[in-house]
């Protein structure tokens, strides 16, 4: 709504230079709070500062390089319709080696034209932070006697009490504008501020900056407040200031403007040219201004407060300013059933957009089919309070548009909500919807948001679904939706800033089925054990992240393909059994697990640099196993741990303590890993010198494949979850049906079952049908190949009475290797290896380099294991 580069506060620091002086000058964020800790500090060359507005800045006379505010836009241009200040809060911060200036920014304050038929005498300042640092709802007044009020918004008072009061004397009023002043009183009559007008000369250049001298001390919320209104009572005299005035030339051409054909369609003018000109000439003098072509728009801002208003701006193409929809400016005008704007032809804004709807209509319709383009921001706002003012119904059907060059923001009660886009839009601000009362949101349209992408607090939403959404260019955030269940970012690639999920009390699952990157990630405080699928992240981070990403209360979290992390990850307050990172390799930060009471498994099987590894207080972690991991900077390690390896270190920088149950090996460490620790080298555990080999069998040497580790949502849906997942649909697992069913299945499971589902039913029951004659057959043979051949032995088996305890699952390779045979035998049953869903290997048919590769892995394992094989390389195992 505003054309500030950062409402939300931002931490920056300021080197303190040579220029600067070593001591912070007293505080203009003056308070009546402050006034006993302000007389213990140096006072500045004068009792109160004198502010200067200086284009976008405003400091004071005695700190001219310190801003204390800033301006969207310089106000004495007069070039914007709508304004937006920024406060500058500074503290000195003492670092190591020298002092540093730090500062935050909070946008404090817009300010606009009224929204009254009368808007020139009118001007609206918005507070934009809390109460008590703000006043919500201010109205700049014009008095008879040509004063200025600030009166709070909302008084039906013939004359409202006001907060604030200008005065300019009769003698400067009459002084054309030469070295006259305005003071400013507050509600007790007492002056605290002069203003000094800015100086222009004949030509319209500026010669003396807009000043204001502070004369009293006054609380903080009121001077924020004091100095806002100075600003907007310079944007009202530039306004006047730079009005072209009238000329007799100026009058005559608009005199002999022609008609437009609507205006006089089916009838013939009978008035005299002299005639015309004197109607014309009355009409100015009663409305200031004229509207003769179809496109009725003058003056860079537009209203469109009543049904009738609209007509005059349909056939336009583009409009230079900015547009407000004001259907609570006089509801009653509106239809009570539907009121609907249409802006027809208009293709392009280089202003805002602004709507606001009223609950008196049952729905509101904003329609725009050509429009294209809004270089400033796109703001529906629900301007109502109370509890019966919740919109029932809002639709916003803007087809063509493709650009929002600044924020686009929904916000206050909406129960209903539809976003119709069908191409697809950049934003270049912001992209927030809060504070509504929406149930299921549908967010169109939606591709690349340059700032942050934020859904938060909307108390009753349950559905989220931005189907969209691809690139969020700096953070996405969905924070604050207690009774938010499903979430879907189908096409969600890219997240530049943090990814935050946080506090959605109801969300059981989140699935990002396209996400490929982002910067930092948090996932905290959501459903409980909620799941997390991440099937497509490769990478946390980038070369210049330091932060951490932080997940906790989670029933599992999968990341399937992440390979690079820049930044650290923590890992904290979880429920989950198994944290498995199969496929990273580089891990540019530290790594903490810590308090996750049922956590059995830790992995990193490929890994080969971790900054720092912290693990404690996980009761039920016994085994860790990071065989590919050749350097470390820190390692420290606490736990009832039973083994713990690490066969590949050759180095670690800092310290290597690890401490486990008094059965855990230590020898092996003293052998190996004591020497190659730089810091200090600590190892609680068994010292006896026992002989040791990785169980890992040779996975660190491989690269691995994520569709190998990746679970489909509808999986967790299967056995227990909650669907929270993308648009992704499939069957579920175990004996449940498949979860993604289409809206015509349920509404025939509503009556019965459907004709599709008994023809499906049918069909099912056939087929079992065949494939139970087809598998009585095949026994039928295979028992009687047996009885035929009674001395041959299947490879792999030691006799008749060899069975099998279960198949060995290859995709679990690095965590559990265990390969079991009843009784002694040359090798595993070969046909009962499955190495993942599309490389089984069968003991018969033809023989295959994938097949040799999982054989030679077997071995590995076997012969780390203590066991020994007959089988010689180069010797066939499989026979055709």
């Amino acid at each position: 709504m505003t054309d500030t580069k950062g409402l939300d506060k931002a931490d920056q620091e300021v080197d303190s230079t040579a220029s600067a002086p070593t001591e912070l000058p007293p505080s203009y964020d003056i308070t009546l709070s402050q006034s006993e800790s302000q007389q213990d500090q140096p006072q500045a060359t004068e009792d109160f500062p004198t502010l200067v507005l200086d284009g976008t800045k405003i400091y004071s006379l005695y700190a001219p390089s310190r801003t204390l505010y800033q301006l969207s836009n310089a106000p004495y241009d007069a070039t914007r319709k709508i304004y937006a200040i920024e406060k500058l809060r500074y503290r000195m911060t003492n670092g190591d080696a020298e002092q540093k200036l730090k500062h935050t920014v909070d946008h404090i304050y817009d300010f606009r034209h009224g929204i009254s038929i009368e808007s020139y005498k009118q001007i609206t300042i918005l507070g934009q932070t809390s109460r008590k640092r703000t006043y919500r709802n201010m109205i700049m007044h014009r008095c008879l006697n040509g004063c200025h009020t600030i009166c709070e918004g909302g008084q039906v008072k013939l004359t409202p009490d006001y907060v604030l009061k200008a005065e300019s004397p009769l003698k400067d009023r009459l002084n054309q504008g030469k070295n006259n002043t305005t003071i400013w009183k507050d509600e007790k009559g007492e002056v605290v501020a002069v203003e000094t007008k800015l100086q222009r000369d004949e030509k319209g250049i500026i010669q003396e900056l807009p000043r204001l001298a502070i004369k009293a001390r006054v609380e903080e919320k009121l001077y924020d407040l004091l100095v806002t209104s100075w600003c907007a009572h310079v944007w009202k005299d530039a306004q006047k200031d730079l009005k072209e005035p009238m000329s007799w030339d100026k009058f005559k051409r608009i005199a002999s403007t022609k008609p437009s054909k609507t205006q006089m369609e089916g009838k013939e003018s009978k008035m005299a040219p002299t005639s015309r000109i004197a109607f014309l000439a009355l009409s100015f003098l009663l409305s200031g201004h004229f509207a003769v072509a179809e496109c009725d728009i003058s003056g860079n801002y537009t209203i469109i407060a009543a049904p009738d208003d609209q007509d005059g701006v349909q056939s336009c193409k583009d409009v230079d300013g900015s547009m407000s929809l004001l259907f609570d400016k006089n509801p009653s005008s509106w239809p009570s059933d539907k009121a609907t704007v249409d802006l027809g032809d208009i293709s392009s804004l280089t202003g805002d957009l602004v709507i606001y709807p009223h609950h008196d209509s049952k729905k509101t319709v904003v329609t725009a089919s050509s429009l294209r383009t809004i270089e400033g921001a796109l703001t529906i706002w629900n301007t109502g309070t109370g509890k019966d003012d919740t919109i029932e119904e809002f639709d916003l059907v803007f087809d063509a548009l493709e650009e929002v060059g600044k924020d686009y923001v929904i916000t206050e009660a909406f129960a209903k909500l539809s976003l119709e886009h069908k191409t697809d839009i950049t934003v270049g601000g912001m992209a927030r919807v809060y504070d509504t009362d929406v149930e299921e949101l549908q967010l169109n349209g939606v591709y690349t948001v340059n700032g942050d992408f934020s859904i938060d607090s909307n108390s009753d939403m349950k559905e989220l679904d931005v189907p969209a959404l691809t690139y969020a260019n700096k953070g996405l955030i969905v924070k604050g939706n207690n009774a938010l269940e499903k979430v879907s970012f189908a096409k969600l690639k890219g997240v530049k800033g943090n990814m935050q999920f946080n506090q959605n009390g109801a969300l059981q699952t989140i699935y990002l089925a396209a996400l490929e990157s982002a910067a930092t990630m948090s996932i905290t405080a959501n459903g409980n054990d909620a799941t997390v699928l991440l099937p497509w992240l490769s990478s946390i981070g980038n070369s210049t992240t330091t932060a951490t990403s932080d997940f906790s209360g989670l029933g599992k979290i999968e990341f399937s393909s992440l390979r690079t992390v820049n930044g650290s990850l923590t890992f904290e307050s979880n429920s989950f059994e198994d944290l498995t990172i199969p496929l990273i390799k580089e891990m540019n930060g530290a790594i903490t697990v810590e308090d996750n009471p049922s956590l059995t498994t830790f992995a990193l099987p490929r890994v080969t640099y971790v900054d720092e590894l912290d693990i404690s207080s996980n009761d039920k972690l016994t085994n860790i196993t990071a065989n590919a991991l050749k350097s470390a900077g820190t390692i420290a390690i606490k736990g009832s741990f039973t083994n713990v390896e690490f066969f590949n270190l050759k180095k670690v920088t800092g310290d290597f303590k690890v401490s486990g149950d008094e059965s855990m090996d230590c020898s092996w460490f003293d052998a190996n890993i004591k020497s190659i620790v730089e810091g200090k080298y600590t190892c609680v555990g068994d010292h006896d010198k026992k002989e040791r080999k990785p169980s890992t069998g040779g996975i660190e040497d491989t690269e691995g494949n994520p569709k190998d580790y990746m679970t489909s949502p509808d999986d967790e849906e299967g056995n227990g979850g909650s669907g929270g997942g993308s648009s992704g649909s499939g069957n579920g697992s175990g004996s449940g049906s498949g979860s993604g069913s289409s809206d015509g299945d349920k509404e025939g499971s509503k009556g019965g079952l459907s004709t599709g589902a008994k023809a499906g039913i049918g069909i099912g029951v056939a087929i079992i049908v065949v494939l139970l004659i087809v598998g009585a057959v095949m026994f039928w043979l295979w028992r009687r190949r047996q009885t035929a051949a009674p001395g041959e032995k299947r490879l792999g088996s030691s006799g008749s009475g060899s069975t099998k305890k279960g198949i060995f699952d290859g995709q679990r390779m690095g965590v559990e290797t265990k390969i079991e045979a009843t009784n002694p035998s040359p090798s595993p049953s070969i046909g009962t290896l499955n190495f993942g869903r599309h490389s089984l290997i069968e003991s018969t048919g033809g023989f295959t380099e994938k097949s040799l590769n999982a054989w030679k892995t077997i071995r590995r394992v076997s012969v780390s294991s203590g066991d020994s094989s007959t089988v010689k390389d180069g010797t066939s195992i499989l026979k055709g």
